[in-house]
């Protein structure tokens, strides 16, 4: 008994203890994962964030149109030069951003998923 009680107070015995903490709680996070976590609630979750980061972009655009239009320099332009111009800005580049960081999230899973079998969906 106190062979082991050296042994386990030992830099290897700490190191084996920590081994079997770290493989039991990953094996525990494995199986909640698998239980837990469905398409059904991945996408319930997926479409919640989409709504609410979507939403505010209706009254920033109607706050940007009325705000343009009252300017008293900018009022007369604004809605036939200076409002196109940024609504391509909006739609090419920053647009263009987030689908590129989109499309490089869905790569990034996929090369993660790639060589695990457990989390392959």
């Amino acid at each position: 008994m106190e062979a082991i009680i050296a042994f386990l107070s030992s830099k290897a015995g700490i190191w084996l203890l920590g081994a079997i903490g770290v493989g039991s709680i990953g094996a525990l996070m494995d199986k909640m994962m698998k239980k837990f976590i469905t398409d059904q609630r991945l996408n319930a979750v997926r479409e919640f964030l989409a709504y609410y980061i979507a939403m505010p972009g209706d009254w920033i655009g109607e706050a940007f149109t009325s705000a343009g239009t009252k300017l008293p320099v900018l009022g007369k332009i604004w809605n036939k030069t200076i409002e196109p111009w940024v609504i391509i800005f909006l739609e090419t580049v920053l647009a263009g951003i987030l689908d590129g960081l989109a499309e490089l999230v869905r790569r990034l899973i996929k090369a993660m998923q790639s060589d695990s079998p457990s989390t392959k969906g």
